[in-house]
């Protein structure tokens, strides 16, 4: 599925934006997300998809974030129903643009170096019909170095 790739970064923007909307603090520097996704509905069985990268978080990126997720990759994204209690947001999401997908999710930070979560999506893409299923984690692994 061609939307996937962009799908896995997406998860990890859509999850700092609802921390900092949240009130949770997300340290600055560069980060390591990690994620497992199945998909059901598909005419073939896709196996488990499990993907990582790193970003560099700057304060200025964190101001923006909540934009950044919302407009991902033609996709404009509406969140409701954010929930915080604790170091706990959950909240539901509705996507148009190059996929119609709603869903929800949740994310737990353990301090702002480091978070986990799930995510359960229901998506029409090219015509199909299908659930994405995501577990990702997140966690601060230094600082970003000046290139």
């Amino acid at each position: 599925m061609k939307n996937m790739k962009w799908m896995v970064a997406f998860l990890g923007m859509v999850v700092s934006c609802l921390a900092l909307a949240g009130g949770l603090s997300m340290k600055p520097g560069l980060w390591q997300f990690e994620s497992k996704m199945t998909v059901t509905g598909m005419p073939f069985a896709m196996p488990p998809r499990a993907n990582t990268y790193k970003k560099c978080v700057t304060r200025e990126e964190a101001k923006k974030i909540w934009k950044i997720a919302s407009e991902s990759k033609g996709e404009k994204c509406q969140y409701t129903d954010l929930k915080k209690s604790g170091n706990h947001v959950a909240w539901k999401m509705k996507c148009t643009g190059n996929s119609n997908m709603e869903g929800r999710g949740e994310v737990t930070f353990e301090n702002s170096n480091a978070y986990h979560g799930k995510m359960d999506m229901a998506m029409q893409s090219e015509g199909q019909s299908m659930g994405v299923h995501a577990k990702f984690n997140a966690r601060r692994i230094g600082d970003c170095v000046a290139k």
